[in-house]
This record gives C-alpha cells, structure tokens and sequence, in this order.
C-alpha cells in the first residue's frame, strides 16, 4: 500500500487544482466490520470539499467507500480504483 500511495501522490502532485485533504486506513478486518465505511463518511462529512475518493484496492470500492457515498447523499463524488479488478 505504501508503494501505491507514493505513486497515487507523485502523479497527482502536477496538477495544481488538486489536494489530498484526508485519507482514510486501517487493518484489514475494519473492511469487513464496517469501520473503514465510518470513517470514510466521516471524512466526507468533515470535508465537504471532497470531489474524489481514490481507493486503492478496487474491492474496498465494494465494501465501504461506496456504501458510504451513497449513505452521504452525495452524487458529485467521483469514486476510483487502483488495482483493476
């Protein structure tokens, strides 16, 4: 995850309207018990500013992020994945 996230940021660093303004991680068994869908709405609610939420692994795409943007209310969210599954 390291090595995605170093490349996800390198990348986005020329583009001069963009900014990371939260990130979101935890261990493995929050994607199943819910805890990473809290904190992404949590993050959500907190910056409302956010436009893009990158996740990584295409299946936490499934398990919490859009869960959450759905429960936000929110259909100005532009959700992407990494792993290409």
């Amino acid at each position: 995850m390291k090595y995605i996230n170093e490349g996800f940021n390198r990348q986005l660093a020329p583009c001069k309207g963009c900014k990371v303004v939260a990130s979101v991680s935890g261990p493995q068994d929050e994607v199943i018990n819910g805890g990473l869908k809290s904190k992404v709405s949590a993050a959500l609610q907190a910056h409302p500013e956010i436009n893009v939420i990158h996740a990584p692994i295409d299946a936490a795409l499934q398990f919490f992020v859009n869960q959450a943007v759905a429960d936000s209310g929110r259909d100005d969210i532009l959700v992407i994945g990494g792993a290409g599954l």
